[in-house]
């Protein structure tokens, strides 16, 4: 049924808004600002009012259906969509949940997109109904082509697909209702993309930077031994503005302990915070791999401070070598001792 014709009262549309609020699978409304596009008779702003909203706001064309819905949920702000969505919208970071139920044939998702995004706070999400195209396609025929098709159906809308590529959305299945061409809706949960942090901090000689070459071409690789040598080439002073801590243990050549002695000093200290808050300023905000040994005790810290900036963080385990190099060097040592007493010793 088309959600635009649906009863109004009476007949089957208590059990189809029920249905379709199962299919929603919105997110926990407790305490959270809810925002409702095309919300007819207000009957998920009064659900989202029923869980604990902290704020609620629905938003229609039909006046009509409005005036319903104030009577109805006399809690819940009701406005009309002309000249509001645009004020509504600057409210940036302002919604923990938009529910897109539907938007004047006039206007298209896609050109409005960035401003619900914009809108949605950060951990937010858009839930949005949208008509699909059916993919025909050829039936797979071995595994091979059923593991490489990813099964998804791409939204009827002109460019509606393309800008949807800038976030992080979810397929949640179809909707009880379909669009005036009578296609089927399907419900995306949409979300903004954390810039992503891969984290390659296995063993020395681990395989880490060919792993950021061959599997992450393009992304910004920052080493982490390069940069250590770096902050313990700076003069004393250098960072003490902005990392204070990381300055008294490595500016100036202060310490005397190896590099991977340096990096679980920074860690088993507060300068941990530090360094994880320099890496995400040379980032810049950006998807980036970080490859660099940093202790096993200590992975955890680093990954929870770069999430706690705001970044999404994917850790790889690289596999760790038969022999670590700093053995190698120890038995080539002990092994060249030998050899030169066997020289010396030896009657030629």
């Amino acid at each position: 049924m088309h959600e635009a014709t649906a009863p109004k009262a009476g007949g089957h549309e208590p059990r189809l808004l029920e249905e379709e609020l199962l299919r929603l699978a919105l997110p926990p409304l407790a305490d959270t600002v809810f925002l409702e596009l095309g919300c007819a008779e207000g009957f998920y702003c009064g659900f989202a009012w029923f869980e604990g909203a902290r704020e609620v706001l629905g938003v229609d064309a039909d006046e009509k259906a409005l005036a319903q819905a104030r009577a109805r949920f006399p809690h819940c702000p009701f406005s009309g969509l002309a000249g509001n969505l645009a004020r509504i919208l600057t409210r940036r970071g302002a919604f923990d949940v938009i529910l897109c139920s539907s938007l004047p044939s006039s206007m298209e998702v896609a050109a409005i997109l960035p401003l619900l995004m914009a809108a949605l706070a950060r951990k937010g999400t858009l839930v949005l109904k949208t008509a699909v195209e059916e993919t025909a396609g050829a039936p797979a025929v071995t595994l091979a082509d059923a593991a490489h098709r990813t099964g998804a159906q791409l939204p009827a809308e002109p460019g509606l697909a393309a800008a949807l590529e800038a976030y992080v959305y979810k397929d949640m299945g179809e909707s009880v209702f379909t669009d005036a061409k009578g296609r089927k809706k399907h419900i995306l949960h949409v979300r903004n993309r954390a810039p992503y942090a891969v984290l390659l901090m296995g063993d020395s000689a681990s395989g880490k930077s060919t792993v950021a070459r061959k599997l992450f071409a393009g992304l910004p690789v920052i080493h982490g031994d390069p940069l250590l040598a770096q902050l313990v080439a700076l003069p004393p002073g250098s960072l003490a503005e902005s990392y204070p801590l990381l300055d008294a243990l490595c500016s100036g050549g202060q310490s005397t302990m190896s590099g991977g002695g340096i990096m679980i000093q920074i860690f088993n200290s507060a300068a941990g915070k530090q360094y994880a808050r320099l890496v995400a300023e040379i980032a810049g905000g950006r998807d980036f791999v970080y490859e660099g040994v940093i202790h096993r005790n200590f992975q955890h810290v680093f990954r929870k401070q770069l999430e706690m900036l705001g970044y999404a963080v994917l850790t790889l385990d690289t596999p760790a070598p038969e022999i670590a190099p700093r053995d190698l060097f120890r038995q080539a040592r002990e092994e060249a001792r030998k050899y030169r007493l066997f020289l010396e010793s030896s009657v030629i």
